[in-house]
């Protein structure tokens, strides 16, 4: 009886020890696409910043769809890998 009791415990911890593993790399994926949600559009304003005092509606325009863009690209590709 008491190796059972061991073996369920033993087979216990080596699922939190899985799920633990499994929410760092959801976690560490969460923070690489957040980071890149911030530098995408950050390196295209660096691009386009001419316009900024050329044709500044231009600019303000542009650069709200990159970051919807890349904001629903990511979400759906996070998703998508939770789902699977």
């Amino acid at each position: 009886m008491p190796s059972e009791n061991v073996l369920s415990r033993l087979a216990l911890l080596t699922k939190m020890v899985a799920n633990v593993m499994t929410m760092v790399a959801n976690l560490k994926r969460m923070l690489a696409y957040g980071f890149l949600i911030w530098l995408i559009p950050f390196l295209v304003s660096l691009v386009i910043f001419p316009l900024k005092n050329t044709n500044r509606g231009l600019f303000e325009s542009i650069m709200p769809i990159v970051l919807s863009a890349c904001v629903a690209f990511f979400s759906i590709s996070y998703f998508s890998e939770l789902d699977s």
